[in-house]
């Protein structure tokens, strides 16, 4: 999972481009240690599905930067 943070942390720079990556962990909260609002969750969604090949079909409410990596992890296509 670790690869999928590491790309997930550049998406989230992309989306965020004033934001400190320095101090993002799998740990940090999106809303209070990250300061994403709705706006931005919809801006990081988009990114996460055009890089990670996932779709956002049901709703899903993300509290962490782990909760995202968990879902791309269980819902990106297989490889092989």
């Amino acid at each position: 999972m670790e690869e999928i943070f590491n790309r997930l942390k550049v998406i989230i720079g992309d989306a965020m481009p004033d934001m400190d990556m320095t101090n993002v962990t799998m740990e940090s909260s999106l809303k209070n240690d990250l300061g994403i609002n709705s706006l931005g969750m919809i801006m990081l969604a988009l990114l996460i599905e055009e890089k990670f090949a996932v779709s956002f079909d049901e709703t899903v409410n993300f509290e962490t930067v782990e909760d995202i990596c968990a879902y791309i992890r269980d819902n990106m296509p297989k490889q092989g």
